[in-house]
């Protein structure tokens, strides 16, 4: 299902090139509720000259700024909802908040480059009642960077990569790369248990 919605992603994307409206709705939503798939997109398609790379930045910051400030605003006004609901006691709250007294910066920049850890790390932000204005600049610095990187990264492989893979024997030379070393190193294991063996005494 995610495959059919990437392909139909890039399809979209290269369908509205005339339209940079419309273009930079579909980056920012497909940024903000797809993340890093998306993302994988978009940056290819600024090397094949589909997307500006100024326009992906712009998208794909203000996309991960969106659902970050949504996880963000869910712990900042939901706090008094996840403690009667016991999903949050009140020595965790204590915790939280001490946390973030001294460890947000950091916490809020690389959440957003660890799996697993942007949810909790941002909705703790807003439980912590850390500074809207600071949580808005640390969201922004965290999308902006990850935007840069994956617009440059994605240039590269629009650019240098994607023209190699429409050649007709670009699946085969792959093949070969994979399949080669295996070739190899089990003919260097056959050959070393075949000296191993002859060197074990008879009897």
């Amino acid at each position: 299902m995610l495959d059919l919605s990437l392909q139909a992603l890039g399809e979209n994307l290269t369908f509205l090139k005339g339209n940079r409206f419309l273009q930079l709705l579909l980056i920012i939503a497909s940024s903000c509720f797809l993340e890093d798939p998306a993302r994988c997109v978009i940056g290819p398609l600024v090397g094949a000259d589909v997307i500006e790379w100024w326009f992906a930045i712009l998208g794909m910051t203000l996309g991960g700024m969106a659902g970050d400030l949504g996880l963000y605003l869910i712990g900042r006004l939901g706090t008094a909802v996840l403690i009667r609901r016991r999903w949050l006691n009140r020595a965790r709250l204590v915790w939280i908040k001490q946390t973030f007294r001294h460890h947000a910066v950091k916490a809020m920049l690389f959440a957003r480059y660890l799996p697993g850890t942007r949810g909790v790390t941002y909705i703790s932000a807003g439980v912590a009642r850390y500074p809207f204005p600071k949580a808005i600049l640390l969201l922004f610095l965290a999308a902006f960077s990850q935007a840069v990187i994956f617009t440059i990264f994605g240039h590269f492989i629009g650019e240098a990569i994607l023209p190699w893979m429409q050649k007709p024997w670009f699946g085969w030379a792959v093949l070969a790369v994979v399949v080669f070393p295996i070739i190899i190193v089990y003919q260097v294991a056959s050959r070393k248990a075949e000296r191993e063996g002859g060197r074990k005494p008879k009897g």
